[in-house]
């Protein structure tokens, strides 16, 4: 199975509508950065040099040095994603220690909350916290709307003497209290996002498991309804052929006829051993059926019991490391065997068959088998041809049929996988 690495999440094409929401966020926070920067560097201004019209306000040289380094910090909220908690301390740091506003590292700070973890996201926000209260508290030692853009929401008229007028000094705690309502507004935005993303995370993964759970279900009730209908099909048909054969070694119990049908009675008997295990299998949903399939130590077997059903075989089995060959590996063998016998059976049931299995690790595995096929019979690819091939092609093996002088060789080669 082949797993696609996950495209990162923050990576996406401008034109998309995740992309186009993206931007129109980003050029929202410019927009709004770009007008408290101006208001904070103009009244910073007014505080160092009190007494400047209202009507004409200019910009001193340090206030034109403050604006393009706060117009730095808003065009690096392009990673605000990415790259948000150096972003945030970088922000915070700056609007503490120069006369600018903490949009950024507040901005910066939401995303934090919002994707990262925890033993990160609560110092990070504790710093946006301290240095939005910082940056309030130094607006608010202005004591008019020229001087202070917290004073404007105070102000009462329009008028430029209204403005200037004198607000009195502001008490310790109104600061602290608008730094942390501030700051708490947009942490709490980014912890709010990151409640709702992982909600919605746990209802796709719960729809999923859901979805899986019915699949399983279904299939459950399949592998129900084809265990009964294999069980009480083919089981009653074995049934009836051992009951038929065992009457038929009764009546003649010392022929050939007799040993005929000791041979079907015992074979029925065992397949219908193998049918019960395969249906119990199939009933309980294991992935473990391959334990029930036999592997090339019991090729040899396979070939004594063809030898008992009356079937001419001249084998050469040569096994090295057969222990360690791999399970997937050696039961393919057995059943291209297994396979190529039935063949043989069936092609030609009055002459012999040649086998020859030989495995070793340095060679991989090497099954072989030659058998007559009557004159003017053309051999084509069959079910069961067709069913090794591709057992064989899985494991990486090669299967050729050839057609000499009326045999049929069929040779397989598997390489070996050691057994992990």
């Amino acid at each position: 199975m082949t797993v696609a690495a996950a495209p990162d999440r923050h990576a996406r094409a401008w034109w998309s509508a995740s992309g186009l929401r993206s931007g129109a966020a980003l050029l929202g926070w410019w927009l709004l950065g770009i007008c408290t920067l101006t208001g904070s560097v103009m009244t910073t201004d007014a505080r160092r040099v009190p007494g400047l019209p209202v009507e004409q306000p200019e910009l001193s040289d340090l206030g034109v040095v403050v604006f393009l380094l706060g117009l730095l910090l808003l065009g690096l909220l392009v990673w605000r994603v990415r790259a948000a908690v150096p972003l945030a301390v970088v922000a915070s740091l700056v609007a503490a220690l120069v006369p600018l506003d903490p949009l950024v590292a507040l901005v910066a700070g939401l995303h934090v909350v919002r994707r990262q973890r925890v033993a990160v996201a609560v110092p990070v926000a504790a710093l946006v916290t301290v240095s939005t209260v910082v940056v309030t508290w130094r607006d608010l030692q202005g004591r008019n709307s020229i001087e202070s853009l917290w004073r404007l929401f105070a102000v009462e008229g329009t008028s430029a003497e209204a403005a200037a007028r004198d607000q009195g000094a502001a008490p310790w705690w109104v600061p602290v209290t608008i730094g942390l309502v501030v700051s708490a507004v947009f942490l709490g935005a980014g912890a709010l996002r990151r409640v709702l993303e992982r909600s919605a995370g746990e209802v796709t993964h719960q729809r999923a498991v859901a979805a899986d759970l019915g699949d399983r279900l279904a299939a459950q009730d399949e592998r129900e309804r084809i265990a009964r209908e294999v069980h009480d099909v083919i089981g009653h048909r074995l049934s009836v052929v051992s009951l038929h054969a065992a009457a038929l070694e009764a009546h003649a119990p010392d022929g050939e006829l007799g040993r005929s049908a000791s041979l079907v009675r015992e074979a029925a008997g065992r397949t219908a051993e193998d049918l019960r295990s395969l249906v119990s299998v199939l009933r309980d949903g294991s992935s473990d059926i391959t334990s029930q399939v036999p592997g090339i130590a019991d090729v040899e077997g396979l070939v004594d019991d063809a030898v008992a059903h009356g079937m001419t075989v001249v084998a050469t089995v040569s096994l090295h490391d057969g222990d360690h060959l791999d399970v997937q590996t050696s039961q393919t063998s057995y059943r291209v065997v297994q396979e190529m016998l039935t063949n043989a059976r069936r092609h030609a049931p009055t002459h012999g068959v040649r086998l020859v299995v030989r495995a070793r690790s340095a060679d991989g595995v090497l099954l072989e088998a030659a058998n007559h096929v009557p004159q003017g019979r053309e051999v084509h690819p069959g079910a069961g041809l067709t069913g090794m091939r591709e057992r064989v092609e899985l494991l990486g093996g090669e299967l050729r049929l050839l057609v000499e002088d009326d045999v049929l060789r069929v040779v397989v080669h598997l390489p070996w996988r050691w057994q992990s």
